[in-house]
């Protein structure tokens, strides 16, 4: 009989935590959503009244219209050549490919209002490689020519004719010094300091010549050279007496394993570079898709060279957009 009331304080004493265990749970609850409300209504950093941006998203399409306009660009001649020449290069022959072609040559036009003078032009050859053919052909044609390149210590920093000048200078959209690994043949360590500089330095280096022909063969570095001289603040001084840019371009950004979004964005940028050239009065007269070793890239059908040689000029009778602001 004395167990009874044992029994009934026990089963009080767990009615009672059991009711005590959901007041501490009402009370969490009710905590909690204080918090929450707390957290909800401190004001964003936003302008007030502004929603959040909803996250982009690129589509197929957004991608393949900017690959063909990239593709038109470079394979959409405006204003023709009518005498066209092709100056340099190298046969070069592939046993893997059975193919042979002209590697490093360049199409000059030779246009009156756009051809160099002999005997009074000058020539600035950004890139030569182990390649002097070019340079060579110029001064034949009757041009001053200095070639630069920072990679081929063997043949630059000297006189190779008369009027042409080579120099162990690299081209870039900054000035610095790099230590370069000269080394060959895997055996003997040659290193070699090479100085890169901007256009605008090249030219204050050599005494500030008139440019009439600007060649730039630079393997893919090409693009962010052109945005600093296009962009700098005295763009239209740099390039006004330039009539002809000989360029290859380099869109191997397109055959990396990167995100389908960072080739977009190169594109872009690629395109931003294109237009400018176009503000300043340089348009596409004739190219070269150069198949030495030439690669495709293709999306959903649409196939576009990788590399390409470009002649662009600019003509006395077409104002450059730029000029007109």
């Amino acid at each position: 009989m004395a167990q009874q009331p044992v029994r009934r304080v026990v089963t009080a004493w767990l009615r009672n935590l059991r009711k005590r265990e959901s007041l501490v749970a009402l009370a969490l609850t009710i905590s909690c959503m204080t918090v929450l409300r707390i957290v909800t209504d401190v004001p964003d950093e936003r302008t007030e009244g502004q929603t959040a941006p909803e996250e982009e998203y690129l589509t197929d399409a957004a991608f393949m219209k900017a690959l063909q306009e990239l593709g038109h660009r470079i394979s959409t001649v405006r204003s023709p050549c009518r005498r066209l020449a092709q100056l340099g290069g190298k046969v070069m022959c592939y046993c893997d490919t059975w193919h042979c072609s002209n590697d490093g040559a360049k199409l000059l036009c030779l246009d009156d209002d756009v051809r160099p003078f002999p005997k009074r032009c000058f020539a600035l050859n950004v890139g030569i490689g182990f390649d002097l053919s070019f340079d060579e052909a110029m001064v034949q044609y009757g041009c001053r020519v200095t070639a630069l390149d920072p990679t081929n210590p063997n043949i630059t920093n000297m006189m190779h004719q008369k009027n042409l000048h080579a120099l162990g200078i690299g081209l870039d959209s900054t000035d610095y010094i790099l230590s370069l690994d000269m080394t060959y043949d895997s055996k003997n360590y040659v290193k070699a300091t090479a100085s890169y500089m901007t256009y605008k330095s090249i030219l204050n280096t050599l005494d500030h010549p008139r440019v009439d022909l600007l060649k730039i063969d630079i393997e893919g570095y090409e693009w962010r050279v052109l945005k600093q001289i296009l962009n700098a603040p005295d763009a239209t001084e740099l390039l006004k007496d330039v009539r002809q840019i000989l360029l290859e371009i380099h869109l191997d950004f397109l055959l990396k394993p990167d995100d389908v979004l960072d080739k977009y964005e190169n594109i872009l940028d690629t395109l931003q570079v294109l237009r400018q050239l176009e503000e300043f009065g340089f348009v596409l007269a004739a190219y070269d898709l150069n198949e030495t070793r030439q690669q495709y890239f293709a999306f959903n059908g649409y196939q576009i060279a990788v590399f390409r040689e470009l002649t662009l000029l600019r003509r006395p009778s077409v104002r450059p957009l730029n000029s007109r602001r």
